[in-house]
């Protein structure tokens, strides 16, 4: 059976403000358990045309690979069930293929962020101890290995200039669970720790400040100053879809959501402005009926893109 390992909003985030975008399709279903899926990657511009495809054969009833991208257009495609990591050039060319475990396992989770010319793989499997986080460059080549401290990776964000990157996770002890996320730098060195916890998360300010977010809570720390700025609950209780922060925070929630066809529907959405400091500036609710991919982009002002609407966020 097909291990799904992701959260609702995570599945219905689409990151605007990027170059590039990749488009999912399954151009064929197995048969039969002697049979195969093909799945078909293309990697599109910001004004939707495809610059690549990558097909993949996957036999009967074994999970699905995905696609992720680094800055330039550049991707690696992560297989969690038999741990491969293969690396393309920005022109869909096939650079280099790894495996982060020669053992196979349906349950594997593979979390994975790209940045500008490195890539951050946490991998975990219940026959495992603890995860292992990896760091690779953009042409496949590994740089370090180390075990995390705890057993279920929850997210993985790489900064922009590739100096720093947050783990976040979960283990559990005498005392019960335990949440954190940690931060290194690019040589593995562990950077700083808070027992903050977040699933979707971003570098800002110049990777001095990090902002992270999961279910109703949402978080920021000072880098330079390593401490906890801002713990943030939502007012009107419901759950954050995406956030994006810089001279403000800003965060989009919603009520209610249903899985229709394939794809997440959100409704009840709000607008929320913060200061950094955590003081609610603002919260609009959204006069719109149902949404599908929410994301924010900056172009001069923060605007925020829900199914191609555009809302400038005052």
């Amino acid at each position: 059976m097909k291990i799904l390992f992701a959260t609702l909003f995570i599945l219905a985030q689409i990151v605007y403000g990027q170059n590039f975008s990749v488009n999912e399709k399954i151009v064929k279903t197995p048969k039969d358990k002697n049979d195969f899926a093909t799945l078909l990657f293309e990697v599109k511009d910001e004004k939707g045309e495809t610059l690549y495809s990558i097909s993949e054969n996957i036999p009967y009833d074994l999970p699905y690979p995905s696609l992720h991208l680094f800055k330039d257009g550049a991707s690696v495609l992560v297989n969690a069930f038999n741990a491969t990591v293969k690396f393309f050039d920005k022109n869909g060319a096939g650079i280099s293929i790894s495996r982060l475990s020669k053992r196979l396992e349906y349950k594997r989770a593979i979390l994975t962020d790209c940045g500008t010319e490195k890539a951050v793989f946490v991998s975990t499997a219940p026959f495992e101890e603890n995860a292992k986080i990896f760091l690779f460059d953009k042409n496949g080549n590994p740089i370090f290995e180390k075990e995390a401290p705890f057993k279920l990776p929850a997210g993985v964000r790489i900064s922009s200039n590739d100096s720093l990157f947050a783990v976040s996770g979960v283990t559990w002890t005498n005392r019960g669970q335990k949440k954190f996320t940690d931060f290194y730098n690019d040589k593995g060195e562990l950077f700083f720790e808070t027992e903050k916890y977040f699933q979707r998360g971003e570098f800002f300010a110049n990777n001095t400040k990090f902002l992270g977010w999961f279910e109703m809570n949402l978080f920021v720390i000072s880098l330079t100053e390593k401490q906890l700025l801002t713990d943030i609950v939502p007012s009107n209780g419901n759950y954050i879809a995406t956030s994006f922060a810089d001279k403000f925070i800003y965060f989009v929630t919603y009520r209610d959501a249903k899985f229709r066809k394939g794809k997440f529907e959100f409704r009840d959405l709000y607008l929320n402005k913060y200061s950094l400091n955590g003081q609610l500036i603002s919260m609009k609710k959204l006069e719109i009926k149902k949404a599908y991919n929410i994301g924010f982009k900056r172009n001069n002002a923060v605007y925020l893109n829900v199914d191609n609407k555009i809302i400038l966020c005052k």
